[in-house]
């Protein structure tokens, strides 16, 4: 065995290990054995036993590390050196303090000798962990980490520091208590802590606003500023597509225009454009955007455009009017009404009165039975016998009794035996006085057999009111002029467009001619006249 040790002058004999003295105070009572070096000990029983328990008494003292005194029942919280009789520690492991390390750390303090002050714990800054600092139940809103003592950062809130909503002026202004945003949330955003994104069918600042028409249905604009991803449905427009088409308008986006409806090109269905009471004349189909066919024209494009004189293609496609007249043998606005016997030609403004019976091709003004005495050839326009009778013969016109400021042109003018008619004034024309029925003359100094008048009118400005519709009286008295039976028969309404009448005369006896405008009319306008020739003996169609 080891040499045993001596402290204090004290023995610790191996053999007091032995002595059967067990005492409390260990050193002073010397019955403890113990060793300087080589720290073993050992007994030799002398013989072999059956052993069934071994007991060692160890000191007084002996206590493992953290316990000392009697029995070791006190406990202390040394960091590293420890007197395991007293508990005197040179320092504590955090949470402790006093000279034994075995006072916990006061409510509020932790760590190290005491020294560290709780943070903002939820459940009260005396409630930290007295050894690390922890909080056992999380931070109170507005701190974070794990010793609470960290501020939320701009943009966080509450226990813990969770990140802001969506603010309306901006994700980092919301109350780090609460979360609330103070100028309440941004577009597309709703709720207390702005964290709810807009349901479908609303936008906008607190999600205050609904979708309009979007052309996939008004739950899909976007929630921030309302706008419609693919555009708008048929019928409305706009950025938000909330705008009902303007008349006039319609479909996605209000992009189309409005066909030619019946009432209008601003009466079309604003969703299909449809035209709910049909298409105005010279279209057609649902939208009314077609014209008519070459040769169709009117509602529906129903009607056959009539026998134009460029081709029964060419008519108004509204109302079949033929640009040009009608091809011959027809007249009528719409160029579908055939000539009558005795009219043939372009609309019918010719007259075949030589032809027998008046029986001519309503095209050309062939004569089909051939012509009455005293003409000849295919038109039966050839005379036998001479020319103009009116020439330079006695003229008459109506003059006003009270007259006024306008003039009055020579009668005579008229029948000059000058067709062509260069300038309108005095010297080539005549002009009555201004009347509701005014009339101009010719005495031809004797009876002629009349078989045609021409007459010759102005062009241009004012011809039409100066001589349309008036009226031829033959007689063989100037008495009898104004009686009903003398009136020749004509439709003057047609005005022509080279201000040139063709009247026939199926040989009627007459000394006076006589041209006055028919006085039902009521308006009061002259009689004016670039030439008059009558013919009882020569050809009537130069």
């Amino acid at each position: 065995m080891a040499p045993a040790l001596v402290y204090l002058s004290s023995d610790y004999s191996k053999m007091n290990a032995i002595d059967n003295v067990i005492a409390n105070n260990t050193d002073d009572c010397g019955c403890c054995s113990a060793t300087a070096s080589n720290n073993w000990w050992q007994i030799d029983l002398g013989k072999k036993y059956l052993i069934e328990e071994i007991r060692v008494y160890g000191r007084g003292s002996a206590c493992l590390f953290g316990h000392y005194g009697y029995g070791c029942l006190h406990e202390g919280h040394c960091a590293l050196e420890y007197d395991t009789a007293i508990g005197a520690c040179s320092s504590c492991v955090p949470g402790w303090e006093g000279d034994a390390c075995n006072h916990e750390c006061a409510p509020g303090e932790y760590g190290k000798g005491c020294t560290l002050h709780c943070g903002h714990c939820h459940d009260g800054n005396s409630t930290c962990n007295y050894s690390n600092g922890h909080c056992p139940h999380g931070c109170v809103a507005g701190y974070k980490g794990d010793l609470c003592k960290s501020p939320c950062d701009p943009g966080e809130y509450g226990p813990g520091c969770i990140l802001c909503g969506q603010c309306g002026d901006g994700n980092t202004t919301c109350n780090t208590d609460n979360g609330y945003c103070p100028q309440g949330c941004a577009s597309g955003f709703k709720g207390d802590l702005c964290n709810l994104p807009c349901a479908p069918g609303e936008f906008g600042l607190n999600c205050s606003s609904n979708c309009g028409y979007c052309h996939d249905g008004n739950t899909t604009c976007d929630a921030s500023n309302g706008h419609c991803p693919t555009g708008c449905a048929a019928g409305y427009k706009g950025d938000f597509c909330k705008t009902k088409c303007f008349p006039g308008e319609y479909g996605p986006g209000c992009t189309s225009r409005c066909g030619q409806c019946s009432y209008g090109n601003a009466t079309c269905n604003v969703y299909n454009g449809h035209c709910s009471s049909g298409c105005a004349p010279g279209y057609r189909e649902d939208i009314c955007s077609t014209p008519c066919d070459p040769g169709n024209y009117g509602l529906g494009c129903t009607s056959n455009c009539g026998q134009c004189r460029d081709g029964n293609t060419t008519c108004n496609i509204d109302n079949g009017h033929c640009p040009n007249g009608c091809a011959s043998g027809f007249k009528g606005e719409t160029c579908q009404t055939p000539c009558k016997d005795g009219a043939f030609g372009k609309d019918c403004i010719h007259y075949c009165a030589l032809c027998i019976n008046g029986d001519c091709n309503t095209l050309d003004g062939t004569c089909r039975s051939g012509c009455i005495r005293g003409y000849m050839g295919q038109f039966c326009n050839e005379s036998l016998y001479d020319g103009n009778i009116a020439e330079h013969k006695n003229t008459s016109q109506y003059i006003d009794t009270n007259p006024t400021n306008r003039d009055v042109w020579n009668a005579n003018n008229a029948v000059d035996g000058v067709n062509n008619c260069s300038v309108v004034n005095g010297d080539y024309y005549s002009l009555s006085s201004y009347s509701s029925y005014p009339w101009w003359q010719v005495d031809l100094g004797k009876v002629y057999n009349i078989q045609g008048i021409k007459v010759f009118g102005r062009k241009g400005r004012e011809a039409d009111i100066q001589l349309k519709g008036f009226q031829v009286h033959l007689s063989e008295t100037k008495s009898a002029l104004n009686n009903s039976d003398n009136v020749v028969t004509y439709d003057s309404s047609v005005y022509p467009s080279d201000g040139i009448f063709d009247i026939p005369v199926a040989e009627r006896k007459a000394r006076f001619c006589r041209l006055q405008i028919d006085a039902s009319t009521g308006q009061s306008r002259p009689i004016v006249l670039c030439e008059v020739e009558v013919y009882g003996t020569g050809m009537i169609f130069k």
